[in-house]
């Protein structure tokens, strides 16, 4: 089956335009496909992002999950530029991304949904945060992945 899927949007704050892309992982050891999520700026970025690249993130995550009910969405906090209120000039890239992210998913009415956060504890890069998303059908794979991924980082 393909999952691939883009969903571009522009934002109707700022005019910032966007691709959110849906692709599955190669060589993976589950029965069940592991999608990774990428948001894509095509823009240059110069002002902080608006309410409205969450609430876009949040309806197309809805929709991909309701299409295909069987994967997990993995979601990686990169650690590439981004702006960031006064108030949080003190955390790393990765670790805003994050909080904004779990923001995004506790105000959303998912239904029969779970996500599960990891932190990887790296002092020489900084952590590293990701997110397992999926129907609550697949929590013990969800459990699994989490798992094998702290058994990298243990190594």
């Amino acid at each position: 089956m393909n999952y691939y899927r883009e969903y571009p949007f522009t934002t109707s704050i700022s005019g910032v335009r966007y691709v959110l892309i849906f692709s599955e992982f190669d060589n993976q050891d589950y029965n069940t496909p592991v999608i990774d999520i990428t948001l894509v700026c095509e823009d240059n970025l110069e002002q902080a992002n608006d309410v409205d690249v969450l609430i876009n993130i949040n309806n197309f995550i809805k929709d991909y999950l309701s299409q295909f009910k069987n994967v997990i969405i993995y979601y990686y906090c990169d650690k590439a530029p981004i702006v960031k209120s006064k108030k949080n000039q003190n955390l790393s890239n990765q670790e805003y991304r994050h909080i904004l992210f779990n923001r995004m998913f506790e105000f959303s009415k998912f239904n029969s949904v779970i996500k599960k956060s990891i932190i990887i504890n790296d002092p020489e890069e900084g952590n590293h945060y990701i997110n397992l998303i999926g129907n609550t059908s697949l929590y013990d794979t969800i459990e699994k992945i989490a798992l094998d991924i702290n058994k990298i980082n243990n190594k």
